[in-house]
């Protein structure tokens, strides 16, 4: 499918989240028990909940989930779309999120966009899909998930949110919510 290697930063966003599951079954999307390695579709059954990190450079669910070709009830609602020096979140028909962009100059330095997002596919499995622009943002994302969305579930009826992410303390590192980075809402959806 011409996905890269997941980056560290990847898998440790996602131990955020797999730490407040039970009854999982944690593994690789390269690994042909979880992920389709023709298609990229997730292996699973109907009701089967399946949590996935990293964007479509890296991963093939993603990858599958935003391609213009997949059909309509497998599509993600939010994808990537790369423009020139620009990266943007868009809707699943191709328009752009307001204000859902960043220029690359500043991903994987001191700001990025990530997207939280779930959806039941065209077999039944409810996805959720977790990257940023960038490893930071990833990252971010784990951590959000971990400090609002897990405690606060009721709140997040949305299918989707994208939050901006900024190292406002300037450690270099990516901070937990209120711990020195500012986590803004820049938009969400069904």
């Amino acid at each position: 499918l011409g996905c890269g290697a997941a980056l560290t930063s990847d898998w440790l966003a996602s131990a955020f989240v797999t730490t407040k599951l039970e009854n999982i079954a944690e593994g690789l999307d390269t690994d042909s028990s979880f992920v389709n390695q023709a298609t990229g579709e997730p292996v699973g059954d109907p009701g089967t909940g399946i949590l996935t990190f990293g964007g479509p450079f890296v991963n093939p669910i993603v990858k599958r989930a935003e391609n213009h070709s997949t059909p309509s009830t497998d599509r993600a609602p939010v994808r990537f779309h790369s423009g020139g020096d620009t990266f943007y979140f868009q809707y699943s028909n191709g328009t752009n999120i307001p204000n859902a962009s960043l220029p690359l100059s500043v991903i994987n330095n001191d700001e990025d966009l990530f997207v939280i997002e779930r959806y039941v596919d065209g077999d039944g499995r409810l996805i959720t899909i977790c990257y940023g622009f960038g490893w930071p943002g990833t990252y971010a994302a784990g951590k959000y998930f971990d400090r609002e969305v897990f405690p606060n579930l009721g709140r997040f009826i949305n299918s989707w949110i994208i939050v901006h992410w900024e190292d406002t303390n300037g450690d270099g590192f990516v901070n937990n919510p209120g711990e020195g980075d500012t986590y803004t809402i820049i938009a969400t959806g069904n």
